[in-house]
């Protein structure tokens, strides 16, 4: 398995304290250099619900939500503004990143998958452009849904201060493709509509199944059948793991899975790699790698060789 570790971002000069005069327009930047032509996902956010830094928590982190990837052509592709997106949007100027139409594109629109956009400094940078899509699929309703938490009384500054050009557009048709990667998507078991995201370059594939219930007992529900042709022979698995088996019974019909359910949909995708995703705000560290030991363990007596790993803000996969 190839993990990246990445160093802790620096505080660039625009992303503390901000004042909106500060912020220079796109043209102060140089251009982003692209990248080794790989398929590159970084995890700036990686937890569920609320934002839970503090002790014990160091090692995975503490934001909500955001992955970002860089495809070989160098576009980038952020998937959800959990508080993630704040880290990543001051990587971006720390590295002087010029935004030439990237996508922003929301799986839904739970708090902990939309509440760093505002804290995001990119869009507020004239010139920059983004694409935003999400799962729901009118433009202008798409606009209300995200200015919506922008607004008195829930914030001081609202989306039209944002300097960006920011396209909200339809979301294209469930298999399509950006700069030559092949995207599908499909709709999961939460209580929301909610979309999980395949992405296919150069024979290489990364599966994004955050918040899905797989063992979901709704009489209109997908089963773990689907999931796993939607996700088959993935190099990489990232799935919703938020609670242990035994936490699970008191959970059903929140729209979240286990660690096991998360191993069993790897191996009936027959995916290489798994990444226990979306982690419960009550785990600290240790949990977690506890939680990483049981399926490994599993695993081991099923006699499925599997890797798994739990994700952890600022670490890379690469295909």
């Amino acid at each position: 398995m190839c993990i990246i570790p990445l160093k802790r971002p620096e505080c660039h000069e625009y992303g503390e304290n901000i004042l909106l005069s500060d912020i220079p327009d796109v043209k102060e930047f140089y251009e982003y250099k692209e990248g080794d032509h790989k398929l590159k996902l970084t995890f700036w956010g990686t937890r569920g619900s609320i934002p839970s830094p503090g002790k014990g928590r160091e090692y995975y982190g503490g934001n909500t939500t955001c992955v970002e990837l860089i495809l070989k052509s160098g576009r980038q592709i952020i998937i959800d503004a959990g508080t993630g997106i704040r880290e990543l949007g001051n990587n971006m100027l720390k590295n002087k990143m010029v935004v030439d139409n990237s996508y922003i594109i929301f799986t839904h629109f739970h708090w902990d998958h939309i509440q760093g956009l505002p804290f995001f400094v990119p869009a507020y940078i004239k010139g920059n452009i983004f694409t935003v899509m999400g799962v729901e699929t009118d433009p202008d309703k798409l606009h209300e849904i995200i200015s919506n938490q922008m607004k008195t009384p829930y914030f001081p500054v609202g989306l039209e201060t944002m300097k960006t050009q920011m396209r909200f557009e339809r979301l294209f048709k469930q298999n399509f493709e950006i700069d030559d990667v092949k995207i599908s998507y499909t709709n999961t078991n939460h209580p929301q509509p909610t979309l999980a995201f395949r992405f296919e370059e150069n024979g290489k594939t990364i599966t994004f199944m955050t918040d899905c219930e797989l063992n979901s007992q709704s009489s209109d529900a997908k089963g773990i059948d689907y999931f796993a042709e939607f996700s088959k022979n993935s190099d990489y698995l990232i799935v919703d793991a938020q609670f242990t088996e035994n936490e699970l019974p008191n959970r059903f019909g929140w729209g979240h899975s286990s660690n096991m359910d998360a191993l069993k949909l790897a191996i009936l995708s027959k995916s290489k790699n798994l990444i226990l995703f979306h982690h419960d705000p009550s785990h600290d560290d240790n949990f977690i790698d506890k939680m990483v030991k049981d399926v490994l363990s599993k695993a081991n007596e099923e006699k499925v060789n599997i890797n798994c790993t739990a994700a952890r803000d600022y670490d890379s996969i690469s295909t």
